[in-house]
């Protein structure tokens, strides 16, 4: 079983601190792991350490610039960390939006008009 693997079964029984820590494992193998640094950035993100889930989702972005929705997910986690206008999170929710999340395109619609 893979770290990655590991991880996402330790999620699953709501061991998110443990699926963190081997996520970081797993991009210690591979810092191009795009999928491993999302999965930690929603770990970090359920933990409420909102800033490292950002650097995460940032990360992601770089690998894949096409990642609708790091973008939604970074939208929603600057909302919660930075809580301040203008609303910094709308340029990630239209950029999820454009990309073709439709969950974005929501937050969009209803938080940016």
């Amino acid at each position: 079983m893979t770290f990655y693997q590991r991880a996402m079964t330790k999620k699953n029984i709501g061991d998110i601190n443990g699926a963190v820590f081997d996520l970081t494992n797993a991009i210690k193998f591979n810092p191009e792991y795009e999928e491993a640094y999302y999965a930690r950035a929603l770990g970090k993100s359920v933990n409420e350490n909102y800033w490292d889930a950002i650097i995460d989702l940032n990360k992601v972005i770089d690998l894949n610039p096409n990642n609708a929705k790091a973008y939604t997910l970074r939208g929603m986690t600057k909302k919660i960390y930075l809580n301040q206008n203008p609303n910094p999170e709308c340029s990630d929710y239209k950029k999820g939006c454009d990309l073709g999340d439709s969950k974005a395109c929501e937050y969009y619609n209803n938080q940016c008009r």
